[in-house]
Order: C-alpha cells, then structure tokens, then sequence
C-alpha cells in the first residue's frame, strides 16, 4: 500500500508545498497590496452577491446583511491594519480564508492515508422545499455506513474527511447534493459506494464515482461547497438562498477516523502587519471597489476591476 504523498510525487515532484495548492491558497501567501487588490476584488464580488440576496425574503436576511459590512473598514495603527470579518459561507472574503484555513489543517492528514480513494456519493436532483431533509437523510446515511464498518472493523476504521457540496441545476429547478470523500483503502471505498446504494435504492450507479485519489481530487474536496454562478455565470439568488438555508449551521467538512476536525470557523476579528504601508494612523472606509481614505481620498490596496469583471458584477445586480 502507498499513501497520497508517494503517489503523486511521480506526477508532481514539488507537490509537498503548499504552493501546488495555489490558486485557493493564493491570498494567504501574496504580501503586501497585493494581498489587499485580492481581498478587494472578493469584497467587489460579495457586495454584488449580498445586494441580491438581501432582496430574498429569507430567514438568513440579518445575516446576509452582515456579510455586506464584512471587512467594510481598516483601521490602521502604524502599519498594522484591523478588521471584521462575518464569517459566512456565501462571503467569498471569508471562504477565502477559510478554505486556505481548512487546507492548511487538513492537508497532511490526507496526504498520509493509506492507499487514498477518492469517492462521490450522489442520490437523484430534488426540489428547494426537501434539499435540507435530503441532506440531513445522506448525512445520517454516511454515519450510519461508517459506525456499522467500523464496529466489525475496529482494527481498520474508516479514516478520512467527508465534504457536503451543493448546486443548483436551472433547466430542471433542482437541486443537487453530495458528497466528496477522500479515505484510506480501495476495499473500503467500494463497500461505501455499495451500501450507500442500498440506503438510496433510487441513486444510479453510474453517478457515483470511485477513483484512486491524486493532486486534483485534493484540489476538489476545497472547493467551495457551491457554485455561486451557474448556467454562464447568471446568479440565481432565490436559490443559492435555499442552499445557504439547508446548510444553515452544517459542517461542511467532516472528518472521520484518525482525522482531527478543523473548526470551520474564522477569526472574527483579524490585525496583520503590511510593510509596504506608511506609519500611520487612518481609518479606511469601503467605497465601492476599494478600501478609501476619506479625508484624503487616497485608495488603499489601488484595485481596479477590469471591464470584463465589471460587466460580470452588473450582470449579477439584475434581477
């Protein structure tokens, strides 16, 4: 048997550092204004997004209107910035951090199973009014598959980590939940899918998959939980409301075995040193694209969205 780390050095030499994992990481290893332009094209994209949903009628409406404030203002100290965070899933200022949080606690663990599998369990599309229902049915399915093999296997346990996705299909107006599992041994990943069929008779064969796992089925359980644009980049705000209240106060990640669970959650409250700043004191007030000095004018990190970003954020305010 070989573990995750052996199998995909002979694909990618450089693959134990965490760079191979990029384009989600990227926000915490840029420095600098850099690292703000990126903060602050995900501050862009999130108003946009919370603008919609905040139209909803929603149970969730005070919190999609905290994440409109997220990270809405620096204060600076010297050339330290501090600021708030809302810490929710549909913020992509959060789930940036979060995500780079998750990868960082979990990484290792993954890469030191033995003989990784990489396994999706699906069962059929359904409507918003059942998705949360639906959910809850696959999640005490998945304990129930676990806790039966591990107590005829308690020298071989199921060990691994286990992602809730979610995405909406509009041609159809449903709804599609799974699951994306890494965990140890091909034996154990093909009893899973065949008892998983059994808990979910009407779940085709074909959907589910069972792979050796490699670099690119560890860039797919970070991904995030949902797509928040579907069908060429239209957003669909009354759905991506009933995901976000199916999901409402679900992990996302669960891991299991030998894998130690990673709060989900983030700092509220985050003070970082940017040496590339002035030593000084000023507030910083969110205005539209970046982060401004009002007595000045003066913008903070010097983003600016390009055309095609643009016409991508007003296409997202139509309703």
């Amino acid at each position: 048997m070989t573990n995750i780390r052996e199998n995909t050095k002979k694909a990618t030499p450089s693959l134990d550092k965490l760079a191979q994992l990029q384009p989600i990481l990227n926000i915490n290893e840029l420095q600098g204004r850099e690292k703000l332009k990126k903060k602050a094209r995900a501050k862009y994209f999130t108003n946009a997004i919370v603008a919609r949903l905040l139209g909803v009628d929603s149970s969730l409406h005070k919190s999609y209107l905290n994440s409109y404030y997220c990270n809405s203002v620096y204060e600076q100290k010297g050339n330290t910035l501090t600021t708030t965070y809302c810490n929710n899933r549909w913020c992509i200022v959060c789930n940036r951090i979060r995500t780079a949080k998750m990868i960082n606690g979990y990484i290792n663990p993954i890469k030191s199973l033995i003989d990784p599998y990489f396994v999706t369990l699906t069962v059929p599309n359904v409507p918003g009014p059942i998705l949360r229902e639906t959910i809850e049915k696959m999640i005490v399915a998945f304990s129930k598959i676990v806790n039966s093999w591990n107590t005829h296997h308690k020298e071989n346990k199921f060990t691994g980590l286990r992602k809730i996705e979610c995405t909406y299909n509009p041609e159809t107006d449903t709804f599609h939940p799974h699951f994306h599992i890494i965990l140890s041994q091909k034996e154990i990943a093909t009893t899973l899918v065949d008892k998983w069929l059994q808990h979910f008779p009407t779940a085709k064969k074909i959907a589910q998959n069972c792979k050796q796992a490699d670099i690119n089925t560890i860039l797919e359980i970070f991904k995030y939980f949902t797509k928040i644009l579907t069908n060429k980049d239209s957003f669909y705000a009354e759905k991506m409301d009933v995901i976000f209240r199916a999901m409402h106060k679900k992990r996302v990640y669960q891991p299991f075995g030998y894998v130690h669970i990673i709060s989900e959650d983030i700092d509220e409250y985050e003070t970082e040193a940017y040496k590339d700043l002035a030593n000084e004191d000023k507030i910083w007030k969110w205005l539209e694209t970046d982060w401004v000095d009002t007595d000045t004018g003066e913008c903070l990190s010097g983003y600016t969205p390009n055309q095609q970003f643009k016409d991508l954020i007003y296409k997202i305010l139509q309703k």
